[in-house]
Formats: C-alpha cells, structure tokens, sequence
C-alpha cells in the first residue's frame, strides 16, 4: 500500500508538471498576432549588432507616439503596426537618432547608427549611467568616469549591487555570479586585470536570469567592450606591484592582430604573490579547549597564456576558436601552530610545522558558430574541452614525529551547448540544449617516512556525470509599458560515485526536473519595475564529494562529505529604478543547502572534524538601495544600503540575526586627466544565510589616485586598500557542542601601483561563451 501511494503521488507530480508545460505553451501560442514591423539595429563602423537601442512608432500627421520597443541580442526589433502610414524612429544614447517612414513593400528595414562624439560628452554630465531593464542593469561605461578607473575588475567594484571582497566578486542577494568578456566566460578573475577600463562599453548585470542560463546560476555579469576600429597590429601591456609585508608583483602582455574577416589574439600572463598572516582560534568540545596561535605564509607561482582565432563573414557567418593554458608549477602554504590544550585541569601545550606544496594546470579549449538562416532566424553552437591535475603534497611535524600525504585530483570535462533565437507572434523565442560529461578522480595516500600516530586511511573515488538539458524561453512586449518572459528549463543528471574502485549506490543520484522562471516588467519615462521568479539547483562542488580525510593537527580533521545532496531554491525578486535610485529585493526559501560544520570524528571524545552537511531547509530575506547622483559635473558619489536577514535552524539553534551593511563610493575626475576615489564600508555583526556562523562587525576604506598620459595610452594608478588597517575577518561558529572563535589579519593595509600602455587598441571579436557551468564545479 505504500509503494502503491508513493507511485500514486508520483504520478500525480509528473502529470501536474506536464500542466504547466502545456499552459505556458497555450499561453505562447495565444498571443494576438498584428501586421509586424522588423528590423535590425546594427553600428556603423562594426557593422555588428546593437542591443536596448529604443524603437518607437510615430503617428505622420502630428509625430505621436504609437508604440514601442528595444532590440534584442542580436539588434533585432518586432514592432506591432496598426496603421498604415507611419514613422519609425530608432535612437540610443550617444548616437545619432534616425528615422524612417513605413514602406508597404519592405519586410525588413536595416538601421546603421553612428557614434556622435558631443552627444557622448554630454551623457557623462547629464545622461543616466544606468538603465533599469526587464533583465537587471545595464551600466554604460564609455567616456564616463568609470572608465577611468584602471582595469574590469575596477570597474565592476563600482557597480550597483556589485561586492568585491579580495577580488572576489558577488551580487547581493544572488551570490558568485558568471562573468562574460564579449559573451566568453572568464574562467580565471585574473582576466579581468587584464581589461583596460577605457575599452569597456557596457556591464549588464543580469539579476533575472531566464531559462537558456543552467539552473544553477542566480546572476549574470556581461561585460561589453567597445567595437574595433581599423586593422593592424594591437598590444595592451601591464604590470603591477603591491606591497603588504611581503611583495607582490604580475605582469602580462596581450596581442592582437586583424585583417579582414580574420583576428587572431594571444596573451601571457604572470603573477608571483606572497603573503603572511596571523591566526587565532580557540575551539571548545566537551571538557576540552584547544587554543591555536598560527603564522601562516603563502608563496605562489603562475602562468595563464591563450591563443585564439576568430573569422567573420559580413552577416552571415561567426566562427571561432581558442585554447587556454594555467600553470602553477609552484604554490606552498606553510604554517607554524603553537597549540594550548586544557582538558580536565590538564595543560598541555606543543608546537607543530605544517607544509603543503601544490601543482596545478589546465589545458581549455573553447570553440564556437554563429549562424544566420534568414535575417531573423540564428544558431549559437558552443563547444568546451578540459583536463586539469591538481597534485598537493603535505609535510605534517610534531616534536620529532612526521606524517607525509599526498592527495592528486584529476578533472575532465566535455560538453556543448546549442540555442536558436527567433521572432515569434511578436516577440522572441530561445530554444536550446546543453549538455556535459564530467570525471573527476581524487587518490589520498600515507606517504612512506610518517611516523605520528594517526586515524587517517588512505582512499581513492571516482565521480561520472552526465548531464542533459533543454531549455525554452519567450519574451513578448505588451503595449509600450509591459513585457513578459516566460521560460523552462528541464535538466536530468546521471551522477556514478565510486568509493575504492567499488560502485556505491548510496552516494550515487540521478535527478532529473523541471526549472520555471517568468518576469514581468512595466517602464515609463521614469519608472521601471520588474517582479521575477527562479526555480534553481546548487550541486556540490566535487571537492566537497571527496571520500578522503586530512589531518590538520591531532585534535582536527577535516573532509568531504559523499552523499551530499543538491540544493533546491525557489527565489522570489522585485527590482525599481526611479532616477538615480535602484532598489532590489529577493526572498529565497532553500532546500539541502550545503554548510560546512564541526562534528566529532567517527564519535571521538577528543577529535572533531571540519566537513560539509546538508541543512534541511531555509529561508533568506534581502533588501538592497542604491543611489548615485553626479554632482558639480565633476564628483560622482555612490551610496549602498543593504539589509540581510536569514531564517536558519540547525540542531535547535537558530542562525538569524540580520546584517546591516553601507557602502559609501566617491569617484572625482579633475583636469589634467587625474582621478581621485574613496571608497568606504561597513557592516554590523549578524549571521549570514551560507554559513553556520556568527559574523563580527568590519569597516574598510580604500583609496586610489589614477593619471592618464599620451591620449590614455598610457595608465598609471596608485591604491592603498584597508587604509587604516580595520578590516579582520573574525568570526564563530557553535555546531554540534563545538564552538569555534576564530580571528585572521589577512590583506592588511596595502599599497598597490599599477601601469598599463595600448599600441593601436583594437579588441578582438571573440565570441564564444562556456556551454555548462560544470566547469565551476571542478
């Protein structure tokens, strides 16, 4: 009977899924159909799609407003006509407006703006940098201030909505987001230093995602760089240094080459670091304490090269290729502990050496095409190839006795992705499908030599997966205020876990479902509001799958935990743009979110294990105001106010007191090409909803100065971040009876100076983009 009841409830979920399925679609294909009028919107000089250009209907007679629209991606636009005489008027900030009278026989007109260089000039003083749309924003960059700022990774640290925390970048409410250059994604920040900021046109920060993005993502960050000009040879150089107490130095060289419908592109990267810190903890279980005072010192080596290949053939056709290498022949992490131990009115203390060497490389290979069958019908096809080792050998000495490790993980991956975009009952269709086939190898081994008794076994674990998805999406404008998205996305995953070369059924899955996402947005000349729903999936990274233990002294362990399950989120998001002001608001309610906790190691009165669970269900409550004003032409201030409330229990003990964070960014352009910025926040104490921990209060202050030579060829730029030194990560966390107080002085003040120097600055017209977020996962 409750086998039969299960297969009942079952079936009754599937046939409710293939509903909705139904509902959506009925919904698509009952959408009024009227006399359409297309077009593409495309720059001049390029000759290359543009994207949010304004398209309006004017009445002939007296020039009053019919209807409208924006272009989509590909510099499409599908406008209703109702009447038989008409004016289109096609316009963007920063070109020239254009317009042209309805001819009865065309059946698709072909608009070609140019840039006009007073109207840019004037959008710095008077225009809106951002542009609230159905999507998120999008934040024009050209001739701005912001562009002065130095590299990407600077440009998106002065974004809405945007946190850098140690070149980390996050969005608030959504968590890590994808980051594309020219719809590539960036698989390593460093490219991001690598970008000089005068080159970037736009930053669309995707806070909606619809379904052609993987279930797994919850923000989008496109960045947009301005259109080549010209043939010939082009070269970006730069170089940095940056000094805490030790010095750090990089330096990389980007070249490029166009002629015709070829570009060829190769750049080299190099980045030696060095950093010291200090630590203390003090962790509590059962009559036991255990108090730690660590110096810890981190010495890194690496390289990242890659070469590539684009061809273009006028309209038509878009092809591509491009090979990626990351090297770190040499990255030590060495730390010295003096350790406390009181149990049962005992002292005893000691003094322990700790070594790990690591070697890591990655070889990726991204291919792409890009192909139109009419003018208004185009495929994207995608390819993606990976294999990384990552080998990490660790030398562990107490007094005069020793363990030696070494864990090796190797990771492979191939996948492809494939969309179609179309015009379709007056609005846009995107179908596709993606797919990716990962392993992922992990061998941890004694190593010959350890002598320090130990509980640690040697283990090895292989994960396969293969994952399958198909996804559908429609964007329809109602009237000149309304738009709708609807979309979904179906995915199914085969994951094989084996455990010492032996199959194990309990940590292998497969799960397979159905991911909705809908939006609708109303705009006016002032206002735009958008509400939006995503269903999404988090799946543990494959390092949180290991099998092995490693020892980090002998009163703490830390591991993987195998039979993890995937996260499922349902995230409710409002968002308003009214002048200067943004607000954005998201409600998530969670389910098997994985945190990493503290716990006994196989129920050892005096050994606690630091390893990853999952936490049953949850619930996340953010709201977000942004507001950025220009003020005497010259001072651009930023202001950033957030309120972050987590409703999270674990064991029966509540994790829920809100955050309070401010933010408060200034950025003053002076003549002579100079350019000044303080930039302040702070946060009070509380807890946040990704971890099972309890936060301290933190304040940081950065500064920066920036001048430009030789027509902005040339960049030279001065830091100092954590100016007055009050930035501490300290933090702690109670679970399981353990309770663990931790303080880190890590990226104290720092002085950075930066220098970079363009030859003929032409970018190249890459653009192929990653076909599976599995290569995060790797």
């Amino acid at each position: 009977m409750l086998m039969k009841s299960i297969k009942n409830r079952r079936n009754m979920n599937t046939n409710n899924k293939i509903r909705s399925i139904l509902i959506i679609k009925l919904l698509m294909l009952s959408l009024c159909t009227f006399a359409q009028i297309k077009g593409i919107v495309r720059e001049k000089d390029s000759n290359l799609p543009m994207e949010f250009v304004n398209v309006t209907l004017l009445s002939v007679s007296d020039s009053a407003f019919i209807t409208g629209t924006t272009t989509d991606s590909l510099g499409m636009f599908i406008i209703p006509n109702t009447i038989t005489n008409g004016i289109i008027k096609v316009s963007y900030i920063g070109c020239n407006t254009q317009f042209r009278q309805i001819v009865p026989e065309d059946t698709l007109y072909n608009f070609f703006l140019q840039p006009n260089e007073s109207l840019l000039k004037e959008v710095v003083v008077k225009g809106r940098t951002y542009l609230h749309t159905a999507k998120g924003i999008i934040a024009n960059i050209a001739s701005g201030p912001l562009a002065k700022l130095g590299n990407g990774l600077d440009v998106l640290s002065h974004l809405p909505f945007l946190i850098n925390k140690n070149g980390n970048i996050s969005v608030i409410g959504k968590g890590k987001p994808l980051i594309f250059i020219n719809n590539r994604l960036v698989r390593n920040l460093s490219e991001l230093n690598q970008i000089n900021s005068s080159d970037i046109k736009r930053v669309e920060i995707i806070t909606n995602p619809g379904a052609e993005y993987d279930a797994t993502i919850s923000a989008v960050i496109k960045i947009i760089t301005s259109k080549p000009i010209g043939e010939g040879f082009g070269c970006l150089a730069n170089a940095g240094l940056s000094m805490e107490r030790n010095l750090s130095h990089y330096s990389g060289l980007n070249i490029k080459y166009r002629k015709k419908e070829f570009d060829l592109f190769a750049d080299l990267q190099y980045n030696r670091t060095s950093s010291k810190a200090k630590q203390l903890s003090n962790r509590s279980f059962l009559t036991q304490q255990v108090n730690e005072n660590i110096d810890m010192q981190t010495n890194a080596l690496s390289w990242n090269g890659s070469v590539g290949l684009n061809y273009e053939h006028r309209d038509k056709l878009a092809m591509g290729a491009i090979y990626k290498y990351t090297s770190l022949p040499h990255e030590t992490f060495t730390t010295n502990d003096y350790v406390e131990v009181k149990y049962m009115g005992h002292l005893k203390d000691f003094i322990s050496n700790d070594k790990r060497k690591s070697v890591i490389y990655s070889h990726y290979i991204n291919s792409y095409l890009s192909y139109y069958f009419t003018k208004d019908a185009y495929l994207k096809v995608d390819f993606d190839y990976m294999n990384s080792s990552n080998e990490s050998n660790q030398d562990y000495s107490l007094k005069s006795e020793e363990i030696h490790s070494k864990n090796r993980s190797n990771n492979m991956l191939y996948a492809y992705r494939a969309k179609v975009i179309n015009p379709l009952f007056g609005g846009t269709l995107t179908s596709g499908t993606d797919g990716a086939f990962t392993t992922n190898k992990n061998r941890y081994s004694i190593l010959d030599g350890t002598t320090l008794q130990n509980s640690l076994l040697p283990a090895s674990n292989v994960a396969k997966q293969q994952l399958y998805s198909f996804f559908s999406e429609y964007e329809k404008p109602f009237g000149t205020h309304w738009d709708i998205s609807m979309g979904i996305r179906f995915e199914y995953m085969n994951f094989n876990y084996y455990n010492n070369s032996n199959n194990s059924k309990k940590d292998s899955q497969k799960d397979k479902g159905f991911y909705p996402s809908a939006a609708i947005n109303y705009k006016n000349d002032d206002v735009q509001m958008t509400l939006a729903y995503r269903y999404t999936t988090l799946r543990p990274s494959y390092f949180m799958l290991r099998n092995s233990v490693e020892y980090n002294n002998p009163y703490e362990y830390e591991g993987g935990t195998p039979n993890l399950l995937p996260q499922k989120t349902n995230m409710f998001s409002f968002s308003l743009g009214w002048k200067d002001f943004q607000v954005m608001a998201n409600y998530s309610m969670m389910k098997n979110s994985t945190m990493y906790v503290y716990d006994r190691y196989n129920g050892s009165d005096s050994i606690a294990i630091f390893h990853t669970q999952n936490i049953k269900s949850s619930q996340t409550f953010d709201i977000a105001l942004y507001y950025s004003p220009i003020w005497f032409k010259i001072w651009r201030p930023s202001f950033t106010i957030d309120f972050t409330k987590p409703f999270l229990v674990y064991n029966n003990s509540k994790y829920n007191k809100p955050i309070y964070s401010f933010v408060f960014d200034n950025i003053i352009t002076l003549p002579k090409h100079f350019q000044i910025g303080v930039d302040m926040s702070f946060n009070t104490c509380g807890n946040l909803d990704t971890d099972l921990a309890y936060y301290s209060q933190n304040f940081n202050c950065n500064v920066h100065c920036v001048k430009d030579f030789f027509n902005e060829k040339l960049r030279l730029k001065f830091a100092v971040n954590n100016l007055f030194n009050t930035s501490r990560e300290k933090w702690s966390k109670n679970t399981n009876n353990i309770i663990l107080n931790k303080w880190n002085d890590a990226n104290r003040c720092t002085f950075i100076f930066t220098v970079s120097y363009q030859i003929n600055p032409s970018k190249n017209k890459y653009r192929g983009e990653k076909s599976t977020t599995e290569l995060n996962r790797l």
